[in-house]
């Protein structure tokens, strides 16, 4: 076949057993004499080209850009490999490895037909994959806030918790996969995030304020309520619902200042303003309780967190993973968070040994306060309050 769609030649194949290869050319009956007998050597267990008879007469100037023996069964051992490295891989990268493979421009459809029988090769079958996964969870004890859609077969959300350690590194903590963000699949999953993960208090979670999840985590059933745990809004969704409103780029701008803006008397100043220049957009955010989208009323428990990147973040390195079949996705994610703790423990275990006392960037934080500290002037006011007056 190969050598058929190397030489822009076809074929039909005349006998075809275990052991037994015998093919002529398409236009045989037309006058062309071409043929081709192979079979399967017991000694070497091999095929083996035993006669090709005859000259091809009949092959054409014009060159098809696809060929019909160049089906996605052919095609899929083709490009396995390239499935295998990026189970993301986009179609129009397999048509481009299959023509430089065979030289042949394949469609679309043909590519993606191919694509969809690789995967369950290399990761096992979409339904098997379901069964499969409750023998696979026995040897390990996953716990179940960011959602991104499967990609696979079958739809499906992946929700993730992620936190930040003191280096500023990203720390996964639970991942779930649910039928879609709806109010009971984010109350199971906070629950138990909750319960087995995260028990310890003083915690705030950081979200977008999509319905499903914002009802469950008023529910009190799931543990998430103050004053033991705390939610908040990223300010980027705050910003995009704010600009489906009112359609402002420039008070969009201003509004994000606002939520990053740390004192109080200094956000306050800044609402005044907006109110009196534009009542309406005040009136919105007058809506949304201040402790929920500000530094300024935060209680400093976003520690200096505006926006749900970090779980974004963490949804693209997933990307790959997120179309392939559920058991396979479950052992690539496991695998990938196991990879970023170990690589984790080995720095830190690297660090204590060279004898640091906190992580690199908190020690180069400390040192820069520490010369700015050099140059502040203290003024005590009075003894009993412990009033001080410090400038620069």
């Amino acid at each position: 076949m190969a050598i058929s769609m190397l030489h822009s030649l076809d074929y039909v194949v005349h006998e075809s057993r275990p052991d037994r290869f015998v093919a002529k050319c398409k236009q045989f009956e037309s006058g062309c004499e071409w043929g081709i007998r192979a079979s399967l050597s017991k000694i070497r267990n091999k095929w083996e080209i035993k006669k090709i008879t005859g000259d091809h007469t009949c092959i054409t100037s014009v060159i098809s850009q696809d060929h019909e023996k160049l089906d996605s069964s052919v095609v899929v051992d083709c490009i396995v490999d390239l499935v295998n490295a990026n189970p993301n891989i986009p179609i129009k990268a397999l048509v481009a490895e299959t023509k430089t493979q065979y030289g042949f421009s394949i469609t679309y459809r043909k590519a993606w037909i191919a694509k969809q029988k690789a995967i369950p090769r290399l990761f096992g079958g979409w339904e098997e994959s379901y069964n499969l996964l409750p023998t696979w969870l026995v040897t390990c004890n996953p716990t179940l806030l960011d959602g991104t859609f499967l990609t696979g077969k079958y739809c499906g959300t992946l929700l993730v918790a992620v936190t930040q350690d003191g280096n500023r590194d990203l720390f996964p903590i639970a991942f779930a996969i649910v039928e879609g963000e709806t109010k009971e699949a984010w109350m199971w999953f906070l629950y138990n995030l909750r319960r087995f993960v995260t028990p310890q208090p003083n915690l705030c979670i950081i979200s977008d304020r999509g319905s499903g999840l914002l009802a469950a985590l008023q529910d009190q059933r799931v543990g998430w309520v103050e004053p033991d745990a705390q939610s908040v809004y990223c300010i980027r969704h705050i910003a995009s619902n704010f600009n489906q409103r009112f359609k402002n780029d420039e008070l969009k701008k201003y509004v994000i200042n606002m939520g990053y803006e740390r004192r109080q008397p200094r956000f306050e100043a800044k609402l005044i303003v907006l109110r009196s220049e534009f009542p309406e957009v005040a009136t919105w955010l007058d809506n949304i309780p201040r402790e929920k989208w500000t530094q300024a009323y935060d209680g400093g428990s976003r520690y200096g967190h505006m926006t749900t990147n970090l779980a974004e973040c963490l949804n693209s390195v997933l990307k790959g993973a997120r179309a392939l079949p559920l058991t396979a996705l479950v052992k690539t994610t496991f695998y990938k968070w196991s990879s970023m703790f170990v690589d984790g423990g080995i720095k830190i275990r690297n660090m204590m040994e060279g004898g640091h006392e906190y992580w690199e960037e908190l020690t180069a934080i400390l040192q820069e306060k520490r010369v700015q500290a050099t140059s502040h002037y203290v003024h005590r006011f009075t003894r009993e309050s412990w009033k001080f007056d410090v400038t620069s």
